[in-house]
């Protein structure tokens, strides 16, 4: 833990090395967190914060990848809600679910492009909602270099969909 938040830039290459070898590694974090969760360690769910937000100040390529995809980022964003400096769990997960709200106004169905879209809303919120005051100006732009290039991927998939197209 203490490398993820207190390290130099070697350190946190050999960690962010060791966290891409264990394929799993995500996954066995974010089944931790559900586990403290159901539990209602605050302690567990501290350190899990702490984790995840050192892993995204990482700022590395293939974990955004991994942490961004359909199955973990909401269990991402639900570990963020548990951070130690605020005194009580915030409550992005029902509020990102109960108000954000996909209209389609003409159908989409490629299941890919959908995808994209919803990832896009997604890291926004995270970006914009639950990050804005942790992250340094790289990390930032990392991200938004994601969300442009998931939004040029569903213009560019949209424009070659003939059935879309009609």
């Amino acid at each position: 833990m203490k490398v993820i938040t207190e390290s130099g830039n070697t350190d946190q290459m050999r960690l962010n090395e060791l966290v891409l070898k264990d394929q799993e590694f995500f996954r066995k974090q974010m089944d931790l967190f559900k586990i403290s969760e159901d539990m209602d360690d605050s302690d567990a769910l501290h350190m899990i914060y702490k984790i995840v937000k050192g892993i995204i100040l990482l700022n590395s390529s293939q974990n955004f990848e991994k942490i961004l995809g359909d199955d973990l980022l909401m269990d991402i964003i639900g570990s963020l809600e548990y951070d130690p400096e605020i005194q009580s769990a915030q409550h992005y997960r029902d509020f990102f679910n109960k108000n954000v709200v996909f209209k389609e106004a003409i159908p989409i169905r490629d299941s890919v492009v959908l995808s994209k879209i919803h990832q896009r809303q997604r890291i926004l919120y995270l970006k914009d909602t639950i990050l804005p005051k942790v992250l340094d100006e790289a990390t930032a732009s990392s991200l938004n270099s994601i969300i442009h290039s998931n939004k040029a991927i569903v213009v560019s998939m949209l424009k070659d969909d003939s059935a879309f197209i009609e």
